[in-house]
């Protein structure tokens, strides 16, 4: 398997968690009770998950646009992912959980693609 097979696991495993980020979005939003007895609560907590839905898709496109021709390794590949994501975040101000969340993912899909590999 090659960096490529990896950057696809990396892309999926993102894919996947912008929709589980919807949908919990989606809950949050018809929340009537809490929108209810606690509406600035509620709207600042749906500013917060749009916020962070936003980034995770932006990181998703970032992540599909690094030109991996040098790249020689998939953790060389999680790695430039980390140090080149971390310089945007803190450039542009996005929450720290994105990046704890991007961490994760790139790290379970590097267990993942390494237990594929296994003979």
């Amino acid at each position: 398997m090659t960096v490529q097979n990896y950057k696809e696991l990396v892309l999926f495993s993102m894919d996947q968690l912008n929709v589980y980020i919807k949908n919990r979005n989606h809950d949050y939003l018809n929340n009537k009770e809490l929108e209810y007895h606690k509406p600035i609560v509620f709207k600042e907590n749906i500013s917060l998950y749009e916020e962070e839905a936003l980034y995770l898709r932006k990181t998703r496109d970032f992540i599909e646009k690094i030109d991996i021709s040098l790249i020689k390794t998939p953790v060389e590949f999680r790695d430039v992912v980390l140090s080149e994501i971390s310089k945007y975040y803190i450039e542009n101000g996005v929450p720290q959980v994105c990046f704890v969340i991007l961490s994760e993912k790139l790290n379970l899909a590097l267990e993942y693609f390494n237990n594929l590999n296994r003979d």
